[in-house]
């Protein structure tokens, strides 16, 4: 049996294929005590995992079902992940382009690449805070929260437009406005 070191040195051959995750359909569930915080830092049994290679090769086995839970899947089995936010965090971001012809790249704290879509939308959640803070699907049910430093830069492309028949402050990106809030509302 190989060592882990060993299938860890295998893993920049493999790092951009993602396992058919979507074809598996396991019927045993599991606690993995992992937990992703809201930096979207992994955790095993409380100690973190320095790994990034490590927590990349989860990240490509982590799904979100229906249930609203997140899992480790694999053909045999499914272990739940604790996760406090998302599982993701976009950490950079490259505009080209302005308007609804504008395009958004996103790259997440794993490395992964997402363009504003109607395939990766950009949606504003609020939370314990005020303000709407700004999220993108990613693949699988899992989404990114845009971090501070990210989302100044993200504000800086914010324009009024329609929805929903009304004036609303949000982003053009990928052919369509994706909506912050009402233009008449309180700035938060």
């Amino acid at each position: 049996m190989k060592s882990a070191y060993a299938l860890l040195s295998h893993l920049d051959d493999v790092k951009d294929k993602r396992p058919p995750i979507q074809l598996w359909q396991p019927g045993r569930v599991t606690e993995s005590r992992m937990r992703i915080d809201v930096d979207g830092n992994w955790f095993q049994e409380g100690a973190a995992i320095e790994r990034l290679r490590l927590a990349r090769l989860f990240t490509s086995i982590l799904r979100r079902e229906d249930d609203g839970q997140y899992y480790l899947i694999t053909p045999v089995e499914k272990s739940r992940v604790d996760v406090e936010d998302a599982p993701f965090v976009i950490i950079g971001m490259d505009v080209r382009g302005s308007g609804s012809s504008r395009v958004i790249t996103f790259t997440t704290n794993m490395a992964e690449s997402v363009v504003v879509s109607d395939a990766h939308p950009l949606v504003f959640r609020a939370g314990r805070q005020e303000a709407p803070l700004p999220y993108v699907h990613v693949r699988d049910g899992l989404d990114a929260r845009v971090s501070r430093a990210v989302y100044y830069d993200l504000m800086e492309l914010v324009e009024e437009g329609a929805h929903e028949g009304r004036p609303w402050y949000g982003i053009s990106a990928g052919g369509r406005f994706f909506p912050i809030q009402p233009a008449d509302a309180t700035p938060v």
